[in-house]
């Protein structure tokens, strides 16, 4: 199981007119002493139905919440030094303009499908949901 310290902190959401597609960048920071090892999953729960994430890994099966869309941060193997940080881009479509508003996790892996770190939920989780009604388009 995940045992260190991660802070999330996202940008805006944002449109892009041409693309058609909405895009925030989430950093995961290691605020601890220690180098964490990946690999490392970031996990959309409670995404609406209507969004779809362009760009996600896969949908967790056995853990969190299950169906909840992933992307992997960190590979396998990888380590994420202490006061470092990983930078995931994010890529939304969403053709019924509901507001894209979700939890999110952070969780390891144990040889397998991530493994849920619901343990450390206070280290991992924001205390607020990200989500944006009125997105910015990119200029």
């Amino acid at each position: 199981m995940l045992r260190k310290p991660i802070a999330i902190s996202s940008s805006k959401i944002v449109y892009d007119v041409s693309l058609k597609l909405y895009f925030q960048d989430v950093t995961l920071s290691n605020t601890g002493t220690t180098a964490v090892g990946g690999p490392l999953f970031f996990i959309l729960e409670d995404l609406p139905a209507a969004v779809s994430l362009v760009n996600r890994s896969a949908a967790t099966a056995c853990f969190a919440q299950i169906g909840s869309r992933y992307v992997s941060a960190l590979a396998q193997g990888s380590l994420l030094a202490p006061d470092t940080s990983v930078v995931v881009r994010l890529a939304f479509s969403d053709p019924s303009g509901a507001a894209i508003s979700y939890t999110p996790l952070v969780a390891g892996s144990l040889g397998g499908a991530p493994l849920s770190v619901n343990l450390l939920r206070a280290f991992l989780r924001p205390s607020m949901i990200v989500e944006s009604a009125y997105p910015r388009p990119i200029s």
